[in-house]
């Protein structure tokens, strides 16, 4: 048995024959008899354990290359294990350990693969069972699930079923099937007597003047049974609808002639373009087509003329005013309202009667004033409110002052003779008295002062001339 070590700081080298070195494997075949024995009891070596004494051999260093054979001894030490396990002969057992070891020239490994007998392919069962046995059971489930698999044969009768709960659906309602209802086909007698009906329906619609429905009755009653009554309805009814739609026809072609001259006229007034040819555009087509124009084209020609009669009267006040009242309201004692009605004495007046968009006025040449009365009574603040609005087309309307009243002395007393103790508020207030405004009574040509809550009549006043 060689003794094995490793010599420090040196590489792995073979000793043979008392130290001689040598790094390069001899280029021996190897014996056929040791490459059968490792080919058959290649398996049966492998678990063999050699000892080695390290004591009683001489120190010896060995290449730990894989490319050199195993010792000759150490191969002897198992095959000679192996031949006890086996019961070899003792000469073959004592001819190879008597034999000279040899070195083979490449890795004994690869020799081995070169030199290797064919090996017989064995297959594994289990594998082919696992791969087999899923897919048979998902044949089998599959079958049994479809319901083509049966496991319940006519033995298993009298076994007892176990019962499965199955998780409950929630319940799908169904939609209700509409069945259209039965009719019920009626006997001769009832067949004439609905047509009989329906005919006096119809009838009914025909002297309410409602064809249509008429014609549906009729139209409908056919369906059921066709009668010699029926066909001379039906008859009626259409000639009815033939008389209506000529008649339509008529009144529609009378229509388009009537609008036709409708606007021939209205060309023709057009080109006049007075108030009495729109007059007469409108008499003779109250409600045509071009009424409403034609009012229009008269409201302008009005608002024209107006416009114009407007610029004569201005015109004429100018020429004729001769006086330029105050118009400011001021508060006044008595002492100074006489001063003032002396200094004014008894103005010149030239009142005309006018009529503005039918309401009446007058107008006053003299002073320029325009004056309206009211005749019904109220307080100061209604009064003074109610003065000032628009009236005959006129804004500025507002209560008089004192020495613009004072015209009204020389007024028509027939304009107010049917009111009784007629008197009419001023502007002004009286400076020695609080809440208290002139006032004058007609036809007495008197001022006093009055609290505001006593109720007279107004006489408003505005400037004609702008």
């Amino acid at each position: 048995e060689p003794v094995f070590s490793l010599v420090n700081n040196e590489p792995p080298v073979l000793t043979i024959d008392g130290g001689q070195d040598e790094n390069v494997p001899l280029q021996i075949e190897p014996r056929a008899e040791e490459i059968a024995i490792v080919e058959e009891s290649s398996s049966e070596f492998a678990g063999t354990k050699i000892a080695f004494d390290f004591k009683s051999n001489p120190g010896a260093v060995f290449d730990t290359d894989p490319s050199l054979a195993t010792e000759p001894q150490r191969e002897a030490i198992a095959m000679q294990k192996n031949a006890e396990e086996k019961e070899l002969p003792a000469d073959a057992l004592s001819a190879m350990v008597a034999e000279k070891p040899l070195f083979v020239s490449e890795p004994y490994d690869k020799y081995l693969k070169k030199t290797k007998s064919p090996r017989k392919v064995a297959y594994n069962f289990k594998y082919l069972l696992v791969l087999i046995l899923p897919l048979a059971a998902a044949v089998i489930l599959w079958l049994a699930l479809s319901g083509k698999l049966n496991f319940v044969g006519p033995a298993a009768e009298n076994v007892s079923q176990v019962s499965v709960i199955k998780p409950q659906l929630p319940a799908v309602q169904k939609p209700v099937r509409k069945v259209p209802p039965v009719v019920q086909i009626p006997k001769v007698d009832e067949i004439d007597k609905l047509v009989n009906d329906k005919i006096l329906q119809a009838n009914n619609f025909i002297k309410n003047n409602d064809i249509l429905n008429a014609l549906a009755v009729v139209l409908e009653a056919k369906k059921i049974k066709m009668t010699e009554p029926l066909r001379l309805l039906e008859e009626q009814i259409t000639k009815k609808i033939r008389a209506d739609e000529s008649r339509a026809a008529e009144q529609k072609q009378a229509a388009q002639s009537i609008e036709q001259s409708e606007q021939q006229a209205f060309v023709k007034a057009d080109a006049e373009n007075t108030m009495p040819a729109w007059q007469n555009f409108i008499l003779l087509y109250p409600q045509g087509v071009f009424t409403a124009r034609a009012r229009n084209k008269i409201a302008a020609l009005e608002k024209k003329a107006a416009q114009k009669v407007e610029q004569e009267l201005q015109l004429k006040i100018k020429q004729a005013q001769k006086l330029e009242l105050r118009s400011d309201y001021v508060e006044l004692s008595q002492a100074e309202l006489n001063t003032a009605l002396q200094q004014l004495g008894k103005p010149i007046v030239q009142f005309e009667l006018m009529e503005r968009g039918n309401e009446k006025v007058i107008v006053d040449f003299s002073s320029g004033l325009m004056w309206t009365l009211w005749n019904k009574p109220m307080a100061f603040s209604k009064a003074k409110w109610w003065a000032n609005r628009i009236y005959a087309g006129y804004s500025g309307w507002r209560l008089p002052t004192v020495e613009e009243s004072l015209s009204l002395l020389q007024m028509d007393k027939s304009l107010y003779a049917s009111l009784m103790d007629f008197v009419v508020w001023t502007g002004d207030g009286v400076s020695d008295k609080s809440r208290s405004i002139w006032v004058l009574r007609l036809p007495q040509g008197q001022f006093s002062p009055e609290d505001y809550d006593q109720v007279y009549y107004v006489w408003a006043v505005r400037k004609a001339v702008r």
